[in-house]
């Protein structure tokens, strides 16, 4: 513990204080096969950043491993959905009540 808290300091000012979205954002030529996608995507929420993660899920892009959650419809029935596009409905949403809130 003692060294934990004497080489903090030294640690913090090594760390890059970009966005670790940001950071992803400049590795994308090294992950072709889109394994930092879903990395990228939390990022993204995680900062607030909602029009840049439904920019990036409405793109082209190689979604690596992806994630796939059973939910119900509108009718009850289970169905599949990928966890981009849950994130994709989540970034609207949170969108939204930000533009409400300031409007209102």
């Amino acid at each position: 513990m003692q060294f934990a808290t004497f080489e903090r300091s030294s640690i913090l000012h090594e760390l890059s204080l970009k966005p670790f979205s940001t950071v992803l954002e400049a590795m994308k030529e090294k992950d072709p096969a889109g394994m930092l996608s879903t990395t990228r995507v939390l990022s993204l929420l995680d900062e607030e950043n909602y029009d840049d993660a439904i920019s990036f899920l409405a793109g082209d892009f190689a979604k690596g491993v992806s994630i796939n959650v059973v939910r119900p419809d509108t009718q009850g029935r289970m169905r599949t959905t990928s966890f981009f596009d849950l994130a994709h409905d989540y970034a609207l949403s949170q969108k939204g009540r930000v533009v409400a809130e300031t409007v209102g």
